[in-house]
């Protein structure tokens, strides 16, 4: 394979004119005077950065809704029609994808899905393609330009090697090139990034929508674990490591995890530990809606503990009480301002979600209480593929 990769686009041709569409993008519409102030850059400067912005047809000029008469101010935008990202993840049983516009709006999303984790590494590539290609096809006719597809890829990622490191799903994809094979067979650049960082670029533009400094977001599913932005960047950790809370030890019993530990969160907390639990337990509640089931999974015993069953409220409370020492643990760490948990985990229902954000606020001091934001994010779909295509926007800035 080529060391030559192909150039991810770019928006932004020098260093005031990125300054100036991060700064639209966090806080449009905003006036020239405001940039001025946020940035520090005079009035001047703002205004010969903005009309080069404006010719090149990359921001857009409106009226802002909060000021009237002659001397109306002018609120500057990103130009949602001046180029497009694509987003991907590539998973043992989908691929997903979505188009985001420069205004970072997703107007495209597609899913595929299929048993890739049983398909050689050249036919999970394959398939890839041929989705992104009907992907790329619904661009919008005012959208043709693209930036480039940034891709979530299973597992851990090698970033700087473009590769999969480790996958427990996707064995075979190990060691594999992902975004050399992607780039080459679809002739566009090609980022690679990991699902991590991708949900905490989706949480923070879709859900929070304004800039973050100190957030902590946790993935709720099969697995678990967390991202994490403080201070304003973005903590990826040794190998992009940072995050896998999943594999906190949260007790001392000798509780077999995927990972070859024992006592990890994911192995007493997580949907396929309520599942695994659900499946021990049910002989001896032969009321709960759970035994009627052929097959618990973890969704079950969650909807279980929304509608009062005992056995899904107790098994639900007992992981949500790990869970909930896990990440106050993390927030003694970090102090953060959000706390953002993934929409799954509002199958619980909102007494059981509340349950556990007291749970969380009661291992803090009150400073640390003090203004934080404990929510479950509203992205029910698509959100490392979303995620992905923001990041994208974000290096093309």
């Amino acid at each position: 394979m080529s060391n030559d990769k192909l150039e991810f686009g770019r928006l932004a041709s020098n260093g005031s004119q990125s300054l100036l569409l991060r700064t639209i993008r966090d806080y449009s519409p905003v006036s020239r005077s405001s940039i001025s102030r946020i940035l520090g850059m005079n009035a001047p400067a703002v205004t010969r950065t903005a009309t080069e912005l404006l010719n090149d047809k990359l921001i857009l000029e409106k009226p802002l809704s909060d000021t009237s008469g002659q001397r109306r101010k002018r609120g500057l935008v990103l130009n949602p029609s001046a180029a497009h990202c694509l987003g991907l993840l590539i998973g043992p049983t989908e691929i997903e994808g979505c188009i985001v516009d420069c205004a970072y709006r997703t107007v495209v999303r597609k899913q595929l899905e299929g048993a890739f984790d049983a398909m050689k590494p050249r036919q999970v590539v394959q398939a890839a393609v041929s989705f992104v290609n009907r992907l790329r096809a619904q661009a919008p006719g005012d959208n043709k330009r693209c930036l480039g597809l940034a891709a979530v890829a299973p597992g851990l990622t090698d970033i700087a090697g473009r590769r999969c490191l480790a996958c427990s799903t996707m064995p075979h994809l190990v060691g594999v090139q992902l975004a050399d094979m992607l780039e080459k067979n679809l002739n566009l650049p090609v980022f690679l990034t990991t699902g991590s960082q991708a949900h905490l670029r989706a949480v923070e533009r879709l859900d929070i929508n304004a800039p973050a400094n100190n957030m902590l977001f946790v993935f709720y599913s099969q697995g678990i674990g967390a991202s994490l932005k403080m201070q304003g960047a973005y903590i990826r950790g040794k190998d992009n490591l940072a995050g896998e809370i999943g594999h906190m030890p949260v007790t001392d019993e000798p509780i077999p995890c995927g990972c070859g530990g024992t006592g990890c969160l994911e192995a007493l907390a997580s949907k396929a530990a309520l599942a695994r639990l659900a499946r021990q337990a049910v002989r001896e509640f032969a009321g709960s809606s759970l035994a009627a089931l052929s097959e618990i999974k973890g969704d079950d015993v969650l909807k279980a503990a929304a509608d009062g069953d005992r056995l899904g409220v107790r098994l639900t409370r007992d992981a949500f009480a790990h869970l909930a020492r896990a990440v106050a643990g993390i927030a003694v760490c970090m102090a953060p301002d959000h706390i953002v948990f993934g929409h799954s985990i509002s199958a619980a229902g909102e007494e059981m979600f509340q349950w556990l954000c007291a749970e969380i606020r009661s291992r803090l001091s009150g400073q640390l209480r003090d203004g934080l934001s404990i929510s479950v994010s509203t992205i029910n779909s698509h959100i490392s593929s979303m995620g992905a295509a923001f990041m994208g926007l974000d290096l093309a800035m």
